[in-house]
Protein backbone atom coordinates (compact mmCIF):
# COMPACT_ATOMS: atom_id res chain seq x y z
CA UNK A 1 0.00 0.00 0.00
CA UNK A 2 2.93 2.77 0.85
CA UNK A 3 5.38 1.18 -1.57
CA UNK A 4 5.60 3.84 -5.12
CA UNK A 5 5.78 0.56 -7.13
CA UNK A 6 2.49 -0.65 -6.20
CA UNK A 7 -0.77 1.59 -4.10
CA UNK A 8 1.96 4.14 -2.94
CA UNK A 9 -0.23 5.80 -0.48
CA UNK A 10 2.07 7.79 1.15
CA UNK A 11 -0.08 8.75 4.00
CA UNK A 12 1.48 5.72 6.47
CA UNK A 13 0.83 7.33 10.00
CA UNK A 14 -2.95 8.31 8.75
CA UNK A 15 -3.36 4.87 8.02
CA UNK A 16 -2.12 3.21 10.86
CA UNK A 17 -4.71 5.93 13.52
CA UNK A 18 -7.15 4.47 11.51
CA UNK A 19 -6.05 1.02 12.09
CA UNK A 20 -6.43 1.84 15.85
CA UNK A 21 -9.51 3.27 16.01
CA UNK A 22 -10.75 0.57 13.96
CA UNK A 23 -9.63 -2.00 16.31
CA UNK A 24 -11.23 0.39 19.57
CA UNK A 25 -14.37 0.16 17.76
CA UNK A 26 -13.84 -3.48 16.83
CA UNK A 27 -13.06 -4.18 20.82
CA UNK A 28 -15.86 -2.32 21.87
CA UNK A 29 -18.36 -3.71 20.19
CA UNK A 30 -16.69 -7.49 20.99
CA UNK A 31 -16.63 -6.38 24.56
CA UNK A 32 -20.90 -5.09 24.07
CA UNK A 33 -21.65 -8.23 22.36
CA UNK A 34 -20.15 -10.63 24.81
CA UNK A 35 -20.30 -9.36 28.66
CA UNK A 36 -18.74 -12.81 29.74
CA UNK A 37 -15.30 -11.11 29.09
CA UNK A 38 -15.66 -7.71 30.60
CA UNK A 39 -12.84 -7.25 33.49
CA UNK A 40 -14.06 -7.06 36.37
CA UNK A 41 -11.62 -3.87 37.47
CA UNK A 42 -11.06 -0.66 35.23
CA UNK A 43 -7.57 1.53 35.36
CA UNK A 44 -8.00 4.83 37.31
CA UNK A 45 -7.77 7.79 35.77
CA UNK A 46 -4.39 7.93 37.43
CA UNK A 47 -2.89 4.65 36.80
CA UNK A 48 -3.94 5.17 33.20
CA UNK A 49 -1.87 8.43 33.04
CA UNK A 50 0.93 6.88 34.66
CA UNK A 51 1.20 3.33 32.90
CA UNK A 52 -1.69 2.88 29.96
CA UNK A 53 -0.55 6.14 28.56
CA UNK A 54 3.59 5.51 27.86
CA UNK A 55 2.45 1.74 26.93
CA UNK A 56 -0.46 3.10 24.14
CA UNK A 57 2.29 6.19 22.82
CA UNK A 58 4.93 3.69 22.20
CA UNK A 59 2.75 1.03 20.74
CA UNK A 60 1.72 3.80 18.40
CA UNK A 61 4.95 5.05 17.64
CA UNK A 62 5.97 1.36 16.91
CA UNK A 63 3.89 0.83 14.36
CA UNK A 64 4.10 3.96 12.75
CA UNK A 65 7.47 4.21 11.93
CA UNK A 66 7.56 0.21 10.95
CA UNK A 67 4.63 1.42 8.07
CA UNK A 68 6.86 5.05 7.45
CA UNK A 69 10.00 2.44 6.90
CA UNK A 70 8.40 0.82 4.27
CA UNK A 71 8.07 3.81 2.01
CA UNK A 72 11.92 3.55 1.98
CA UNK A 73 13.13 0.08 2.30
CA UNK A 74 11.85 -3.73 1.02
CA UNK A 75 9.58 -5.70 2.56
CA UNK A 76 12.90 -8.52 3.25
CA UNK A 77 15.65 -5.59 4.16
CA UNK A 78 11.95 -4.51 6.67
CA UNK A 79 11.85 -8.15 8.11
CA UNK A 80 15.07 -8.78 8.76
CA UNK A 81 15.69 -5.49 10.74
CA UNK A 82 12.69 -5.85 12.82
CA UNK A 83 13.62 -9.78 13.97
CA UNK A 84 15.72 -7.82 15.94
CA UNK A 85 13.35 -6.59 18.19
CA UNK A 86 13.78 -9.72 20.70
CA UNK A 87 17.08 -7.90 21.31
CA UNK A 88 15.38 -4.85 22.72
CA UNK A 89 12.08 -6.77 24.19
CA UNK A 90 15.14 -8.77 26.32
CA UNK A 91 17.30 -5.19 27.26
CA UNK A 92 14.10 -3.64 28.47
CA UNK A 93 13.01 -6.84 30.65
CA UNK A 94 16.79 -6.45 32.18
CA UNK A 95 15.73 -2.38 32.93
CA UNK A 96 12.47 -2.84 34.64
CA UNK A 97 13.43 -5.91 36.17
CA UNK A 98 11.43 -8.33 34.32
CA UNK A 99 14.24 -10.96 33.51
CA UNK A 100 17.31 -11.79 35.33
CA UNK A 101 20.29 -10.89 33.49
CA UNK A 102 22.72 -13.79 33.05
CA UNK A 103 25.35 -14.74 30.51
CA UNK A 104 23.43 -16.70 28.01
CA UNK A 105 21.16 -14.58 27.53
CA UNK A 106 24.26 -11.60 26.99
CA UNK A 107 25.13 -13.79 24.69
CA UNK A 108 21.89 -14.19 22.75
CA UNK A 109 21.62 -10.75 22.34
CA UNK A 110 25.02 -9.63 20.83
CA UNK A 111 24.30 -12.90 18.62
CA UNK A 112 21.30 -11.35 17.13
CA UNK A 113 22.68 -8.04 17.05
CA UNK A 114 25.62 -9.51 14.71
CA UNK A 115 22.82 -11.25 12.53
CA UNK A 116 21.59 -7.83 11.91
CA UNK A 117 24.71 -5.90 11.76
CA UNK A 118 25.63 -8.45 8.52
CA UNK A 119 21.32 -8.09 6.90
CA UNK A 120 22.01 -4.57 6.90
CA UNK A 121 25.57 -3.65 5.70
CA UNK A 122 24.73 -6.18 3.02
CA UNK A 123 21.57 -4.49 1.75
CA UNK A 124 21.52 -4.29 -1.86
CA UNK A 125 18.55 -1.53 -1.88
CA UNK A 126 19.75 0.27 1.20
CA UNK A 127 18.42 3.25 2.35
CA UNK A 128 19.99 4.86 5.87
CA UNK A 129 16.64 6.67 7.03
CA UNK A 130 14.88 3.68 6.39
CA UNK A 131 17.04 1.27 8.18
CA UNK A 132 16.64 4.39 11.80
CA UNK A 133 13.05 4.25 11.34
CA UNK A 134 12.49 0.35 11.35
CA UNK A 135 15.18 0.04 13.93
CA UNK A 136 13.92 2.56 16.12
CA UNK A 137 10.61 0.85 15.53
CA UNK A 138 12.31 -2.48 16.75
CA UNK A 139 13.63 -0.66 20.10
CA UNK A 140 9.97 0.91 20.36
CA UNK A 141 8.60 -2.54 20.39
CA UNK A 142 10.96 -4.37 23.04
CA UNK A 143 9.79 -0.86 25.25
CA UNK A 144 5.79 -1.50 24.37
CA UNK A 145 6.14 -5.70 25.22
CA UNK A 146 7.98 -4.35 28.53
CA UNK A 147 5.11 -2.02 29.34
CA UNK A 148 2.57 -4.50 27.98
CA UNK A 149 3.73 -7.23 30.34
CA UNK A 150 3.75 -5.17 33.50
CA UNK A 151 0.12 -4.04 33.07
CA UNK A 152 -1.18 -7.76 32.23
CA UNK A 153 0.69 -8.50 35.68
CA UNK A 154 -1.76 -6.04 37.28
CA UNK A 155 -4.85 -7.51 37.89
CA UNK A 156 -6.13 -3.76 39.13
CA UNK A 157 -5.73 -2.09 35.41
CA UNK A 158 -8.21 -4.76 34.18
CA UNK A 159 -6.25 -5.55 31.14
CA UNK A 160 -6.09 -8.97 31.63
CA UNK A 161 -7.89 -9.94 28.82
CA UNK A 162 -6.43 -9.30 25.14
CA UNK A 163 -10.01 -7.28 24.05
CA UNK A 164 -9.56 -5.40 27.10
CA UNK A 165 -6.22 -4.99 26.88
CA UNK A 166 -7.17 -3.68 23.37
CA UNK A 167 -10.08 -1.42 24.64
CA UNK A 168 -7.62 0.60 26.28
CA UNK A 169 -4.50 0.96 24.53
CA UNK A 170 -6.26 1.53 20.88
CA UNK A 171 -7.58 5.15 22.01
CA UNK A 172 -4.02 6.50 23.19
CA UNK A 173 -2.48 4.51 20.31
CA UNK A 174 -4.62 6.39 17.75
CA UNK A 175 -3.92 9.93 19.46
CA UNK A 176 -0.36 9.70 18.74
CA UNK A 177 -0.24 8.46 15.54
CA UNK A 178 -3.10 11.59 15.17
CA UNK A 179 -0.67 14.10 16.38
CA UNK A 180 2.42 12.99 14.23
CA UNK A 181 0.26 12.42 11.03
CA UNK A 182 -1.24 15.93 11.25
CA UNK A 183 2.58 17.36 11.78
CA UNK A 184 4.97 15.57 9.51
CA UNK A 185 2.09 13.97 6.91
CA UNK A 186 -0.35 17.16 7.01
CA UNK A 187 -4.18 15.90 6.12
CA UNK A 188 -4.75 18.94 3.87
CA UNK A 189 -2.19 17.01 1.81
CA UNK A 190 -4.04 13.78 2.32
CA UNK A 191 -7.14 15.10 1.28
CA UNK A 192 -6.29 17.00 -1.69
CA UNK A 193 -4.66 13.81 -3.31
CA UNK A 194 -6.84 13.46 -6.12
CA UNK A 195 -5.40 9.98 -6.95
CA UNK A 196 -7.08 8.79 -3.62
CA UNK A 197 -9.92 11.02 -2.61
CA UNK A 198 -10.53 12.78 -5.95
CA UNK A 199 -14.50 11.27 -5.67
CA UNK A 200 -16.63 9.21 -4.10
CA UNK A 201 -15.50 5.98 -5.58
CA UNK A 202 -11.88 6.48 -5.21
CA UNK A 203 -12.48 7.84 -1.77
CA UNK A 204 -14.51 4.14 -0.56
CA UNK A 205 -11.63 2.31 -2.41
CA UNK A 206 -8.89 4.23 -0.50
CA UNK A 207 -10.86 3.06 2.92
CA UNK A 208 -11.95 -0.04 1.85
CA UNK A 209 -7.77 -0.68 1.78
CA UNK A 210 -7.71 0.84 5.12
CA UNK A 211 -10.07 -0.57 6.72
CA UNK A 212 -9.65 -4.34 5.29
CA UNK A 213 -6.08 -4.00 6.74
CA UNK A 214 -7.46 -2.68 10.38
CA UNK A 215 -9.80 -5.75 10.60
CA UNK A 216 -6.63 -7.85 9.86
CA UNK A 217 -4.66 -6.10 12.25
CA UNK A 218 -7.21 -6.50 14.87
CA UNK A 219 -7.69 -10.12 14.13
CA UNK A 220 -3.84 -10.77 14.04
CA UNK A 221 -3.26 -9.15 17.49
CA UNK A 222 -6.22 -11.18 19.37
CA UNK A 223 -5.17 -14.29 17.89
CA UNK A 224 -1.60 -13.43 19.49
CA UNK A 225 -2.54 -12.58 22.65
CA UNK A 226 -5.26 -16.01 22.83
CA UNK A 227 -1.91 -18.06 21.30
CA UNK A 228 0.00 -16.97 24.53
CA UNK A 229 -3.12 -17.84 26.76
CA UNK A 230 -3.80 -21.07 25.69
CA UNK A 231 0.09 -22.27 24.88
CA UNK A 232 2.62 -20.36 25.86
CA UNK A 233 5.05 -17.98 24.60
CA UNK A 234 7.48 -20.27 23.71
CA UNK A 235 5.13 -21.27 20.89
CA UNK A 236 4.27 -17.79 19.69
CA UNK A 237 8.06 -17.27 19.39
CA UNK A 238 8.68 -20.43 17.27
CA UNK A 239 5.29 -18.98 15.36
CA UNK A 240 7.13 -15.78 14.84
CA UNK A 241 10.20 -17.06 13.60
CA UNK A 242 8.41 -19.16 10.51
CA UNK A 243 6.46 -15.65 9.75
CA UNK A 244 9.84 -14.00 9.54
CA UNK A 245 10.99 -16.45 6.98
CA UNK A 246 7.89 -17.17 5.07
CA UNK A 247 7.80 -13.29 4.77
CA UNK A 248 11.24 -13.42 3.43
CA UNK A 249 10.25 -15.65 0.97
CA UNK A 250 7.15 -14.61 -0.35
CA UNK A 251 8.78 -10.89 -1.00
CA UNK A 252 11.02 -12.52 -2.65
CA UNK A 253 8.52 -14.78 -4.69
CA UNK A 254 6.24 -11.90 -5.39
CA UNK A 255 8.30 -8.17 -5.03
CA UNK A 256 11.19 -9.60 -6.54
CA UNK A 257 13.06 -8.32 -4.16
CA UNK A 258 17.32 -9.08 -3.82
CA UNK A 259 18.77 -11.49 -1.16
CA UNK A 260 22.30 -11.45 -1.07
CA UNK A 261 24.60 -14.87 0.54
CA UNK A 262 25.41 -12.14 3.40
CA UNK A 263 21.72 -10.95 3.44
CA UNK A 264 21.02 -14.53 3.92
CA UNK A 265 24.09 -15.31 6.48
CA UNK A 266 22.65 -12.52 8.55
CA UNK A 267 19.47 -13.82 8.76
CA UNK A 268 20.74 -17.52 9.83
CA UNK A 269 22.33 -15.97 12.22
CA UNK A 270 19.87 -13.97 13.62
CA UNK A 271 17.22 -17.03 13.61
CA UNK A 272 19.74 -19.06 15.09
CA UNK A 273 19.57 -16.54 18.48
CA UNK A 274 16.27 -16.38 18.42
CA UNK A 275 15.83 -19.94 18.39
CA UNK A 276 18.69 -20.61 20.99
CA UNK A 277 16.21 -17.93 23.25
CA UNK A 278 13.20 -20.39 22.24
CA UNK A 279 15.30 -23.34 23.87
CA UNK A 280 16.57 -21.50 26.79
CA UNK A 281 12.77 -20.32 28.07
CA UNK A 282 11.42 -23.36 27.67
CA UNK A 283 14.25 -25.51 29.58
CA UNK A 284 13.81 -22.72 32.74
CA UNK A 285 9.57 -23.50 32.27
CA UNK A 286 10.85 -26.95 32.74
CA UNK A 287 12.42 -26.75 35.40
CA UNK A 288 9.60 -24.28 37.17
CA UNK A 289 7.24 -26.88 36.00
CA UNK A 290 9.11 -29.91 38.07
CA UNK A 291 10.05 -27.46 40.42
CA UNK A 292 6.44 -26.93 41.36
CA UNK A 293 5.58 -30.77 40.83
CA UNK A 294 8.04 -31.41 43.56
CA UNK A 295 6.67 -28.70 46.14
CA UNK A 296 3.17 -30.49 45.50
CA UNK A 297 4.47 -34.22 46.17
CA UNK A 298 6.22 -33.20 49.45
CA UNK A 299 3.20 -31.09 50.16
CA UNK A 300 1.02 -34.09 50.04
CA UNK A 301 3.10 -36.23 51.76
CA UNK A 302 3.41 -33.67 55.02
CA UNK A 303 -0.17 -33.95 54.82
CA UNK A 304 -0.47 -37.18 54.82
CA UNK A 305 1.54 -37.23 57.26
CA UNK A 306 -0.50 -34.58 59.44
CA UNK A 307 -3.18 -36.34 59.17
CA UNK A 308 -2.22 -40.08 60.37
CA UNK A 309 -1.09 -37.78 63.64
CA UNK A 310 -4.62 -35.59 63.68
CA UNK A 311 -6.43 -38.96 63.41
CA UNK A 312 -4.44 -40.54 66.21
CA UNK A 313 -4.84 -37.51 68.21
CA UNK A 314 -8.70 -37.32 67.65
CA UNK A 315 -8.82 -41.04 68.58
CA UNK A 316 -6.90 -40.28 71.73
CA UNK A 317 -9.86 -37.41 72.34
CA UNK A 318 -12.30 -39.68 71.38
CA UNK A 319 -11.20 -42.07 74.38
CA UNK A 320 -11.07 -39.82 77.01
CA UNK A 321 -13.90 -38.43 76.24
CA UNK A 322 -15.90 -41.84 76.98
CA UNK A 323 -13.51 -41.95 79.61
CA UNK A 324 -14.80 -38.58 81.31
CA UNK A 325 -18.52 -39.80 80.26
CA UNK A 326 -17.82 -42.94 82.39
CA UNK A 327 -16.79 -40.99 85.15
CA UNK A 328 -19.60 -38.51 85.13
CA UNK A 329 -22.26 -41.37 85.09
CA UNK A 330 -20.51 -42.88 87.63
CA UNK A 331 -20.68 -39.59 89.94
CA UNK A 332 -24.56 -39.48 88.95
CA UNK A 333 -24.99 -42.88 90.12
CA UNK A 334 -23.07 -42.57 93.58
CA UNK A 335 -25.55 -39.42 94.17
CA UNK A 336 -28.03 -41.53 93.39
CA UNK A 337 -26.84 -43.70 95.97
CA UNK A 338 -26.50 -41.57 98.49
CA UNK A 339 -30.11 -40.25 98.13
CA UNK A 340 -31.15 -44.00 97.90
CA UNK A 341 -29.66 -44.46 101.23
CA UNK A 342 -30.75 -41.93 103.20
CA UNK A 343 -34.02 -42.37 102.11
CA UNK A 344 -33.76 -46.35 102.38
CA UNK A 345 -31.05 -47.00 104.38
CA UNK A 346 -31.60 -51.05 105.35
CA UNK A 347 -31.85 -51.92 101.51
CA UNK A 348 -28.53 -50.90 100.45
CA UNK A 349 -27.53 -53.79 103.16
CA UNK A 350 -29.76 -56.20 101.29
CA UNK A 351 -28.26 -55.34 98.37
CA UNK A 352 -24.84 -55.72 99.30
CA UNK A 353 -25.93 -59.26 100.82
CA UNK A 354 -27.89 -60.70 97.77
CA UNK A 355 -23.93 -59.37 95.36
CA UNK A 356 -22.69 -61.38 97.77
CA UNK A 357 -24.77 -64.81 97.13
CA UNK A 358 -25.25 -64.29 93.63
CA UNK A 359 -21.30 -64.28 92.37
CA UNK A 360 -22.29 -64.15 88.95
CA UNK A 361 -23.96 -60.77 88.50
CA UNK A 362 -21.06 -58.62 87.46
CA UNK A 363 -23.25 -55.87 86.77
CA UNK A 364 -22.72 -53.40 89.75
CA UNK A 365 -20.45 -51.08 89.46
CA UNK A 366 -17.13 -51.89 91.65
CA UNK A 367 -17.41 -48.51 93.08
CA UNK A 368 -20.67 -48.99 94.91
CA UNK A 369 -20.12 -52.09 96.16
CA UNK A 370 -16.77 -50.58 97.97
CA UNK A 371 -18.96 -47.75 99.47
CA UNK A 372 -21.95 -50.02 100.42
CA UNK A 373 -19.29 -52.17 102.41
CA UNK A 374 -17.48 -49.12 104.10
CA UNK A 375 -20.92 -48.41 105.12
CA UNK A 376 -21.69 -51.72 106.51
CA UNK A 377 -18.33 -52.49 107.98
CA UNK A 378 -19.02 -50.42 111.18
CA UNK A 379 -22.49 -51.56 112.05
CA UNK A 380 -21.02 -55.27 111.93
CA UNK A 381 -18.57 -54.47 114.42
Amino acid sequence: MFSPDHYNFQYPLFVSACHMYIQFGLAALTLALFPSIRSRTRPTAHDYLRKALPCGMASGLDIGLSNTSLKTVTLSFYTMCKSSSLAFVLLFAFLFKLEKPTYKLTGIILLITAGVVLMVSSETQFDFWGMVEVLSASCLGGLRWSLTQILLDKQSMGMNTPIATIFWLAPTMGLSLSFCSLIFEGWSNLLSEQAFFGDLGKSFMTMTYIATAGVLAYLMTVSEYFLIQRTSVVTLSIAGVFKEVGTIFLSTVIFHDIMTPLNISGLGITLFGIGLYNVLKYKQSLKKVNLSDGRDRQGSIVLTNRTKEDSKIYSKLEDDEEEDVDLDSGSEEREEDHQHHDVHPNNDYEDLDRDRDDSIDSNIDPRRRLMLMTEKAPSLQ
